[in-house]
């Protein structure tokens, strides 16, 4: 074999371009596109093409530097092949096109030569390309003609659907004529109808006027001739009433006097009795105020025992940690910390004994308050009218009227105002029996 057979044959360019194929054709079978597997495949046909140009060379003829060039280009599309599988750039993918455009170009440039089997193989190929025309056409006529079959079709339905069409404008026609002249005729007969029940009615109208008017007439000559007679008969009956009433008015005078009378006595016994009822309401008002605030006096009285109590514990408490077992004597630090924490119970004691207090004075003034109003009605009793009403009047400002300044200042504006409504209930019930 001699150095020129050797150097083709040797060459690392059909390494490469074996690799080039194989990576086109599996990353082909995984492509997700349709565009993506056409690129694939013309790779893989491009690198069957330069092998097949590399086997059909002739190898004193091809120069090494092209076999250099092909077998790099290979190299670089395999290279864009794996880096795209890897990372998904699109642009290495194009950039092995590029490489394979190259691939074609150099393979293109091999001397290869031409036989006598090529050339028949080219008229071969020729051939084949005109039957496939020539079968081609044959489909196209058949396709014409059945394209020329369904337009015929489509034209002979369209004329008889057009056919169709006048045969049922025409029907449409005659039912409307049809219709129109009975519609005419309904309307001749109505309108003769009508004319006949107008007719009619015109005549029932005059008749039951006519009667109407002869009824009017005998009723009106019987109305006035009833009127007369009851107009006689009521002037009568309104005399001997008005005589009847007189004398009624005058009994009932003398009777309404000596009620009038009867109800004046009743009315001082009401009056007095309201009065002795009112009294009595109010004083145990009072009494009900009296208990509450000496229940509350006794309640605030217990919080100053309670609070003093602490406070001895809180002394007896200081006492004993201010002692100093080793040294023999107190520690006056200790002892007034300790004392300090009973200070609050101290002046919860005294707010305890100021409260107690107050409450007292309430029960004390109410007590005095339910005693007078219990005994005041035996002692108006023997006393004279007019003072009898002037002290009355005093009563009434004293419970009844606004609250003064120091009223305010306790629990007496609560007790008068309870006691007031409870009265005034006790007032209104009278008066409603």
């Amino acid at each position: 074999m001699s150095r020129f057979e050797e150097q083709v044959s040797e060459h690392g360019v059909h390494a490469s371009l074996t690799n080039l194929r194989s990576t086109a054709e599996s990353q082909g079978l995984e492509a997700e596109t349709p565009e993506a597997r056409t690129e694939y495949d013309r790779i893989e046909r491009a690198a069957q093409f330069a092998q097949d140009r590399l086997a059909e060379t002739d190898p004193f003829l091809a120069p090494p530097g092209i076999l250099n060039d092909l077998q790099s280009n290979a190299d670089a599309a395999f290279n864009s092949l794996t880096a795209y599988k890897s990372s998904g750039d699109v642009g290495q993918r194009n950039q092995a096109q590029s490489h394979v455009d190259t691939v074609v170009r150099l393979a293109s440039q091999l001397a290869v030569p031409v036989s006598i089997q090529d050339l028949d193989g080219f008229r071969d190929h020729i051939s084949s390309v005109r039957r496939s025309a020539g079968q081609h056409l044959a489909n196209m006529e058949r396709d014409a003609e059945g394209f020329r079959e369904r337009i015929a079709e489509t034209d002979q339905a369209r004329v008889e659907s057009q056919n169709r069409l006048a045969e049922l404008s025409a029907e449409i026609k005659q039912d409307k004529g049809r219709l129109d002249a009975a519609i005419s005729e309904f309307q001749s007969q109505f309108s003769q109808a009508q004319e006949s029940r107008r007719t009619e009615f015109t005549d029932d109208q005059k008749v039951v006027n006519a009667a109407h008017q002869a009824k009017l007439q005998a009723i009106e000559t019987e109305f006035e001739e009833l009127r007369a007679t009851v107009s006689t008969e009521a002037n009568t009956a309104l005399e001997t009433a008005r005589v009847q009433a007189d004398a009624e008015r005058s009994e009932q005078n003398e009777e309404s006097a000596s009620h009038i009378q009867a109800l004046s006595g009743l009315e001082e016994q009401a009056v007095q009795i309201v009065g002795a009822i009112a009294r009595t309401g109010m004083a145990g008002g009072y009494q009900q105020e009296a208990d509450s605030q000496q229940k509350s006096a006794r309640k605030w009285r217990w919080v100053v025992v309670g609070s003093l109590v602490a406070v001895a514990v809180a002394a007896a408490y200081a006492l004993l940690a201010a002692r100093q077992p080793g040294a023999g004597g107190l520690d006056l630090g200790v002892f007034f910390a300790r004392l300090g924490l009973g200070l609050p119970m101290v002046l919860l004691a005294g707010y305890a004994m100021r409260q107690a207090d107050k409450h007292e004075r309430s029960e004390r003034r109410l007590r005095k308050i339910q005693l007078e109003l219990a005994s005041l009605g035996a002692y108006l009793e023997l006393m004279p009218e007019a003072q009898r009403l002037a002290i009355q009047g005093d009563l009434v400002s004293r419970f009844f009227s606004p609250l003064s300044t120091e009223e305010t200042e306790s629990d007496h504006a609560s007790i008068q105002v309870a006691a007031g409504e409870q009265a005034l209930g006790i007032l209104k019930d009278i008066l409603k029996r």
